[in-house]
């Protein structure tokens, strides 16, 4: 090899900057899915969208994940729900979709949703300055 290539190789230490980038990225991975961050961004809506009114759920669909282990095998896990709804403000019509993660804070929001099922009232925070933004909340 050419002594100038190699020279700026080991300069840029490549393998090192590789190897540096895949462990930040499973980091972040890792983070993400143990401190839940979709928690905490919808709690931030939450907290942000001052709007409040009475939608109707139109439908409830599971977000299944699937893992595979040489040990456990495959499993399907349920994730996350995603629900459609519809709301009305100021006399305008909005259709939206609500990813709900399956965690403990959202166990209650989960359960009335799912017992209710479609056709039914919900309550929805939204962002007054642009309606179209919204989320599927306890009741109040």
């Amino acid at each position: 090899m050419n002594k100038r290539i190699r020279e700026a190789v080991d300069f840029w230490d490549l393998k090192s900057l590789f190897l540096t980038i895949l462990f930040l990225s499973i980091g972040a991975v890792i983070c993400y899915y143990a401190s839940d961050i979709r928690d905490r961004l919808r709690t931030n809506d939450e907290e942000r969208f001052k709007g409040k009114t009475q939608g109707q759920i139109m439908d409830v669909q599971k977000a299944e994940r699937i893992t595979q282990s040489k040990w456990t095998g495959t499993k399907i896990i349920v994730d996350s729900y995603m629900v459609y709804y519809r709301y009305h403000v100021d006399g305008k019509s909005f259709e939206s979709r609500d990813i709900i993660p399956a965690t403990t804070k959202n166990q209650e929001l989960l359960k009335a949703i799912l017992e209710r099922g479609s056709g039914t009232n919900c309550f929805v925070r939204f962002d007054l300055e642009d309606p179209k933004k919204s989320l599927l909340v306890q009741s109040e």
